[in-house]
C-alpha cells in the first residue's frame, strides 16, 4: 500500500449513532485493504453492513486506545476493532467468506 493511501477515507462503518470511518490502512495490520486480503471479504456492502451488526450489537471491551466488539449471532462470532480514529480490523471467528454475508444479514 503506497504511503501517502495509509491514512486515506475509504468508507464509512453504518452504526445507529454516527459513522466510524474506515480508513484504506496499510494493508499488513490495519484497515480495508488488511480486512480485504486478510479476512477474506466476499464484499464491501456486506462487509460494512457486518461490521455495523457488530458494533451495535455486540459486547464492547474497551482497551488501550481501542474497543473490540464481539457480536455472536446463532453459531458465528464477529469481530470488530476500533481504534480512536477508525476501524482497525474485522473479522469472521472462523475465517470463512460466507460468514460475513450470513452476520450482514442476521440482524
Amino acid at each position: 500500500m503506497p504511503a501517502e493511501y495509509v491514512d486515506g477515507y475509504f468508507m464509512p462503518v453504518p452504526t445507529a449513532a454516527d459513522p466510524i470511518e474506515l480508513l484504506c490502512g496499510n494493508g499488513k495490520t490495519t484497515g480495508a485493504v488488511h480486512i480485504e486480503v486478510k479476512h477474506d471479504v466476499p464484499n464491501w456492502s456486506d462487509a460494512l453492513n457486518c461490521m455495523g451488526n457488530a458494533i451495535v450489537n455486540g459486547k464492547p471491551a474497551p482497551g488501550r486506545g481501542r474497543t473490540e466488539y464481539v457480536w455472536r449471532f446463532g453459531e458465528k462470532v464477529m469481530v470488530v476493532v476500533v481504534g480512536e480514529y477508525s476501524v482497525i480490523t474485522a473479522y469472521p471467528t472462523d475465517g470463512l467468506e460466507e460468514t460475513w454475508i450470513e452476520c450482514s444479514a442476521a440482524a
